[in-house]
């Protein structure tokens, strides 16, 4: 009997299976790539979760409010590595029960020719949470949502939770 199996099998039907040979030395290759399935996607999660998590905070529990600005810094593009410009704005605002928060934010050219230092700015902020903020209001957190669920690299999310446990199993 050959490692690889087509066509119909006993009772059930299965286009294709595959049976590990008990006398190769080593692991089962279907844990080990299950293994590493799962370890790039905890990367991918890792790197995308606490972004749609502080979206997800903005877009349901986001308060507006009126913030002042504090500094405007341009860290310009550089020969030394930096390849882009950035704008970044420091802000302070007030939340709804008057505390204090300081916050900043990287913006693009357009908002940050548009504000001046002293001058106010519109501000979301979570409600439970006022250190998550940012100046503008959260039109829609569905591309983070996207990124998330259905890029590429995570369908290794539930691809690899799958092929470990068949491979070692098998």
């Amino acid at each position: 009997m050959s490692p690889v199996e087509i066509g119909p099998r006993g009772p059930r039907f299965s286009l294709w299976s595959y049976r590990w040979q008990s006398g190769s030395k080593g692991p089962a290759p279907l844990v080990f790539i299950g293994g590493v399935l799962i370890f790039i996607s905890s990367i991918f999660l890792i790197i995308l979760g606490p972004y749609v998590y502080e979206q997800h905070l903005l877009s349901t529990q986001g308060k507006i409010t009126t913030g002042t600005v504090v500094k405007k810094l341009m860290h310009q593009a550089s020969d030394s590595g930096n390849t882009d410009t950035s704008y970044e704005v420091d802000y302070s605002f007030l939340t709804a029960e008057g505390t204090k928060v300081e916050g900043n934010d990287t913006v693009d050219p357009d908002v940050w020719d548009q504000i001046n230092e002293g001058g106010s700015v519109q501000i979301e902020y979570a409600a439970s949470k006022p250190r998550i903020n940012q100046i503008g209001v959260t039109s829609s957190v569905f591309f983070g949502y996207l990124a998330l669920v259905a890029v590429p690299p995570d369908v290794v999310t539930l691809i690899g939770p799958v092929v470990a446990p068949a491979g070692a199993v098998a």
